[in-house]
């Protein structure tokens, strides 16, 4: 017995053409899902790295308000003192700030953290440049009251605070 042409018609299956156009479909879904979340992690990533940058940050900056501020005269820090102080321990070793600041318009302490997450250089400058124009000529700049504390990882300013001289004791 034949199949009317009608009843053949109704039990037709797809294509090759409408297949091929859902695979095609269903590929770029797949590819754009799949791109979105790859840029979903990478950006997790760089946010968890510029977590721990500024957080480390925040953390020398810490122990550079805690060290004494020191006097006018006191030597330049010797290479020690500053592994004391910036290593990542407790310990901030016998350094004060007036030994450890740069002067202005050079470049500050520059190391590398041992065993931190993020591979890179850190710098950090201290000094008289208030508002870090490269000068310290400006009003308030320069009398030795107040200092500028600037921490940058791979040349970039993370963290920029300010530190005054104790008032002297009557």
């Amino acid at each position: 017995m034949t199949a009317s042409p009608q009843a053949r018609r109704t039990e037709r299956g797809f294509t090759l053409i409408e297949v091929m156009i859902a695979v095609v479909v269903l590929a770029t879904v797949f590819v754009v899902v799949g791109s979105v979340m790859l840029a979903g992690v990478k950006r997790t990533s760089e946010m968890r790295e510029r977590n721990a940058i500024v957080t480390q940050s925040w953390k020398f900056a810490e122990r550079l308000q805690r060290i004494p501020y020191g006097s006018e005269v006191a030597s330049a820090a010797t290479a020690a003192q500053y592994d004391d102080l910036f290593d990542d321990d407790g310990n901030l070793g016998n350094v004060s700030l007036t030994q450890i600041r740069t002067a202005v318009g050079s470049d500050g302490l520059r190391f590398r953290l041992a065993g931190f997450e993020v591979d890179g250089d850190w710098e950090v400058q201290i000094n008289e440049d208030l508002n870090g124009d490269g000068d310290a000529d400006d009003v308030n700049e320069g009398t030795g009251g107040l200092v500028r504390i600037e921490v940058f990882f791979r040349g970039e300013s993370v963290l920029r605070t300010f530190r005054a001289r104790p008032a002297e004791s009557t």
